[in-house]
């Protein structure tokens, strides 16, 4: 596929750097032209192909009433001392973002889970990731650097139990702020 967009584009470019040149344009435009001309077409083709993936998964669907999704918090109620889940919480807003911002935005939320990374941030905040039961999709938690040392402490696996403020969603990631350790 990479050949094929390399391709696609050399062809643009030299389609309109050919055409330019019989209308007399400098070298420097036809160029210019060319190169704008086939990143445009590239990335049409990317945004029709994209709407072509889409529609195909669309018609393969059997069913068109799929069974909804069992929500981890009905099935699992949450217990008596407050404690969700990082599965909890990320199932949560993926139900309804809006709910789940009612309900956890800008509030006190404990969560426990396991660790599935721990990160620095572009602007060196502390991060570690929690686990859900899909291994692309984790809860975000974010610390102050007050807590470096016990951040630096962790290590993927380790079950944890944190107290943080609800921040909800993040390019799609359900995050947790101002995280403190129990």
């Amino acid at each position: 596929m990479d050949v094929a967009i390399v391709i696609l584009f050399l062809l643009c470019w030299l389609l309109a750097s050919h055409y330019l040149k019989t209308k007399g344009q400098s070298l420097f435009l036809r160029n210019a032209i060319g190169i704008l001309f086939g990143f445009c077409t590239v990335f049409l083709w990317f945004m029709l192909s994209s709407m072509l993936e889409l529609h195909q998964v669309t018609d393969a669907t059997p069913d068109s009433n799929p069974a909804p999704l069992e929500s981890p918090v009905a099935s699992e109620e949450v217990k008596d001392d407050g404690v969700l889940t990082a599965q909890q919480y990320w199932f949560a807003y993926q139900a309804n973002e809006v709910a789940a911002d009612l309900k956890f935005r800008s509030k006190p939320v404990t969560i426990k889970g396991v660790v599935r990374g721990v990160r620095k941030g572009a602007f060196g905040g502390m991060y570690v990731d929690l686990a859900t039961a899909d291994e692309h999709k984790d809860v975000s938690t974010s610390f102050e650097t007050e807590l470096e040392a016990y951040v630096a402490k962790l290590s993927k696996g380790d079950q944890v139990i944190l107290t943080c403020i609800g921040n909800g969603l993040s390019f799609g990631v359900p995050t947790l702020r101002n995280c403190t350790s129990e």
